[in-house]
């Protein structure tokens, strides 16, 4: 009778034992392995894989954390990680912002500064004028302008939201050759941040109803502030901040918009004819 229940008890363990190798791995892809410690108790082994943190930093699981990915570095923290800055003096906030800006498959936005409305959907730029140029020796006015393997060439579009007056019929169906350095733009908005080499996340504000973070940053010994959109990174207002924190407007972008522009927006349209400007 003793043999036969010493039987029974080490059949059931063999069946205990490969039941154990051949669930060994969970549904969630973590391995379960017997231990070998003596306790008895299964020790979870997890995969092998990480995972990238917004500051650049790489984070595993966590065993004792059902195998979740451990948490990333927080901005502020200083016990030893660099999430705050880096020797670049960028913290890790405004490294996600200028991400998210590279990202930007097209965006279009009216310059203060400049009065003009500009598009830009990667390589290729449309520009639209303020004020119209007028060619009094062709008797021609132009008010958008596209950029072409290095060349310029002007048109003139009635449904200009952004030049109030209205093309002529002769005007409606030509173009000109116009000087493609007058009209390239001298810099772009994203470059505010893309250009950043210092800088941190100091507060957030709300930009033409968007919620934006405040980067404070310094260039030729001089402090700035730029609000930039949180989702896009992409820049709404630069002041310059003097010594007692009086902000002065340096740049400010509106009527912003990201990632609907078509390449057909992007080209010059067919069937006009150029017109040869001999001023």
């Amino acid at each position: 009778m003793n043999n036969l229940i010493k039987i029974t008890i080490i059949s059931l363990l063999a069946v205990m034992f490969l039941f154990g190798c051949s669930s060994a791995q969970d549904s969630s892809g973590t391995d379960v392995r017997s231990g070998n410690s003596g306790s008895g108790s299964d020790v979870k082994v997890c995969t092998q894989d990480v995972k990238e943190c917004p500051d650049g930093s790489f984070v595993a699981r966590v065993a004792e954390n059902n195998c979740e990915f451990a948490p990333c570095p927080k901005a502020g923290d200083d016990s030893g990680s660099d999430s705050m800055l880096d020797n670049s003096g960028l913290s890790a906030e405004v490294k996600a912002l200028q991400d998210k800006a590279r990202n930007l498959k097209s965006y279009e936005y009216l310059s203060e500064n400049t009065g003009n409305y500009l598009q830009v959907k990667g390589d290729t730029i449309v520009l639209k004028l303020r004020d119209p140029v007028y060619l009094k020796s062709s008797n021609f006015r132009y008010n958008t302008v596209y950029f072409v393997d290095s060349k310029a060439y002007g048109y003139c579009f009635t449904d200009s939201k952004y030049s109030n007056f209205n093309c002529d019929t002769a005007t409606l169906k030509s173009y000109v050759e116009v000087d493609y350095d007058t009209y390239y733009p001298k810099e772009f908005a994203i470059d505010w941040i893309l250009d950043l080499d210092n800088g941190e996340v100091i507060n957030s504000v709300t930009c033409e109803n968007r919620q934006c973070d405040i980067i404070e940053f310094s260039k030729d010994d001089q402090t700035y502030r730029m609000e930039v959109r949180q989702t896009y990174g992409f820049p709404y207002k630069v002041s310059e901040i003097d010594d007692e924190g009086t902000q002065k407007k340096v740049a400010l972008f509106t009527d912003v918009a990201f990632n609907h522009l078509k390449d057909s927006e992007m080209i010059p349209p067919g069937g006009y004819e150029l017109i040869v400007d001999e001023e």
